[in-house]
């Protein structure tokens, strides 16, 4: 990785095309040289502790309508989380759909809530 003007990491990777030769093999990779040009990669941020937390929340719930686990505690012992965290990361799921749309989808990172 390498620092660019704005102070933020960038991965580069080169991009090496491989042409059919008249026989229609493809050639073996050449190695990269200075002439092939470098591309940054998009820079992805992992999602936020609330966009998992609510993930979780739905995991939870489709265990429970699936009939994986039969109770909130057993959630609970599967985890190794108290009950009380179990309720509270299910209680996310009352919060209203397109909050938990915009959480899921990011928002809240890139400041547009």
């Amino acid at each position: 990785m390498k620092p660019d003007d704005s102070g933020r990491s960038t991965t580069c990777v080169r991009v090496a095309l491989n042409e059919p030769t008249r026989q229609g093999r493809r050639r073996k990779p050449e190695s990269p040289t200075e002439s092939q040009p470098e591309l940054p990669l998009p820079e992805r941020t992992p999602p936020s502790r609330r966009a998992v937390q609510l993930a979780m929340a739905h995991a939870i719930e489709r265990a429970l309508d699936e009939g994986t686990v039969r109770s909130l505690a057993d959630v609970s012992r599967l985890l190794d989380v108290s009950r009380a965290r179990v309720t509270q990361l299910v209680n996310l799921l009352h919060l209203a759909k397109s909050v938990q749309e915009s959480t899921l989808i990011g928002h809240e990172r890139m400041g547009l809530e």
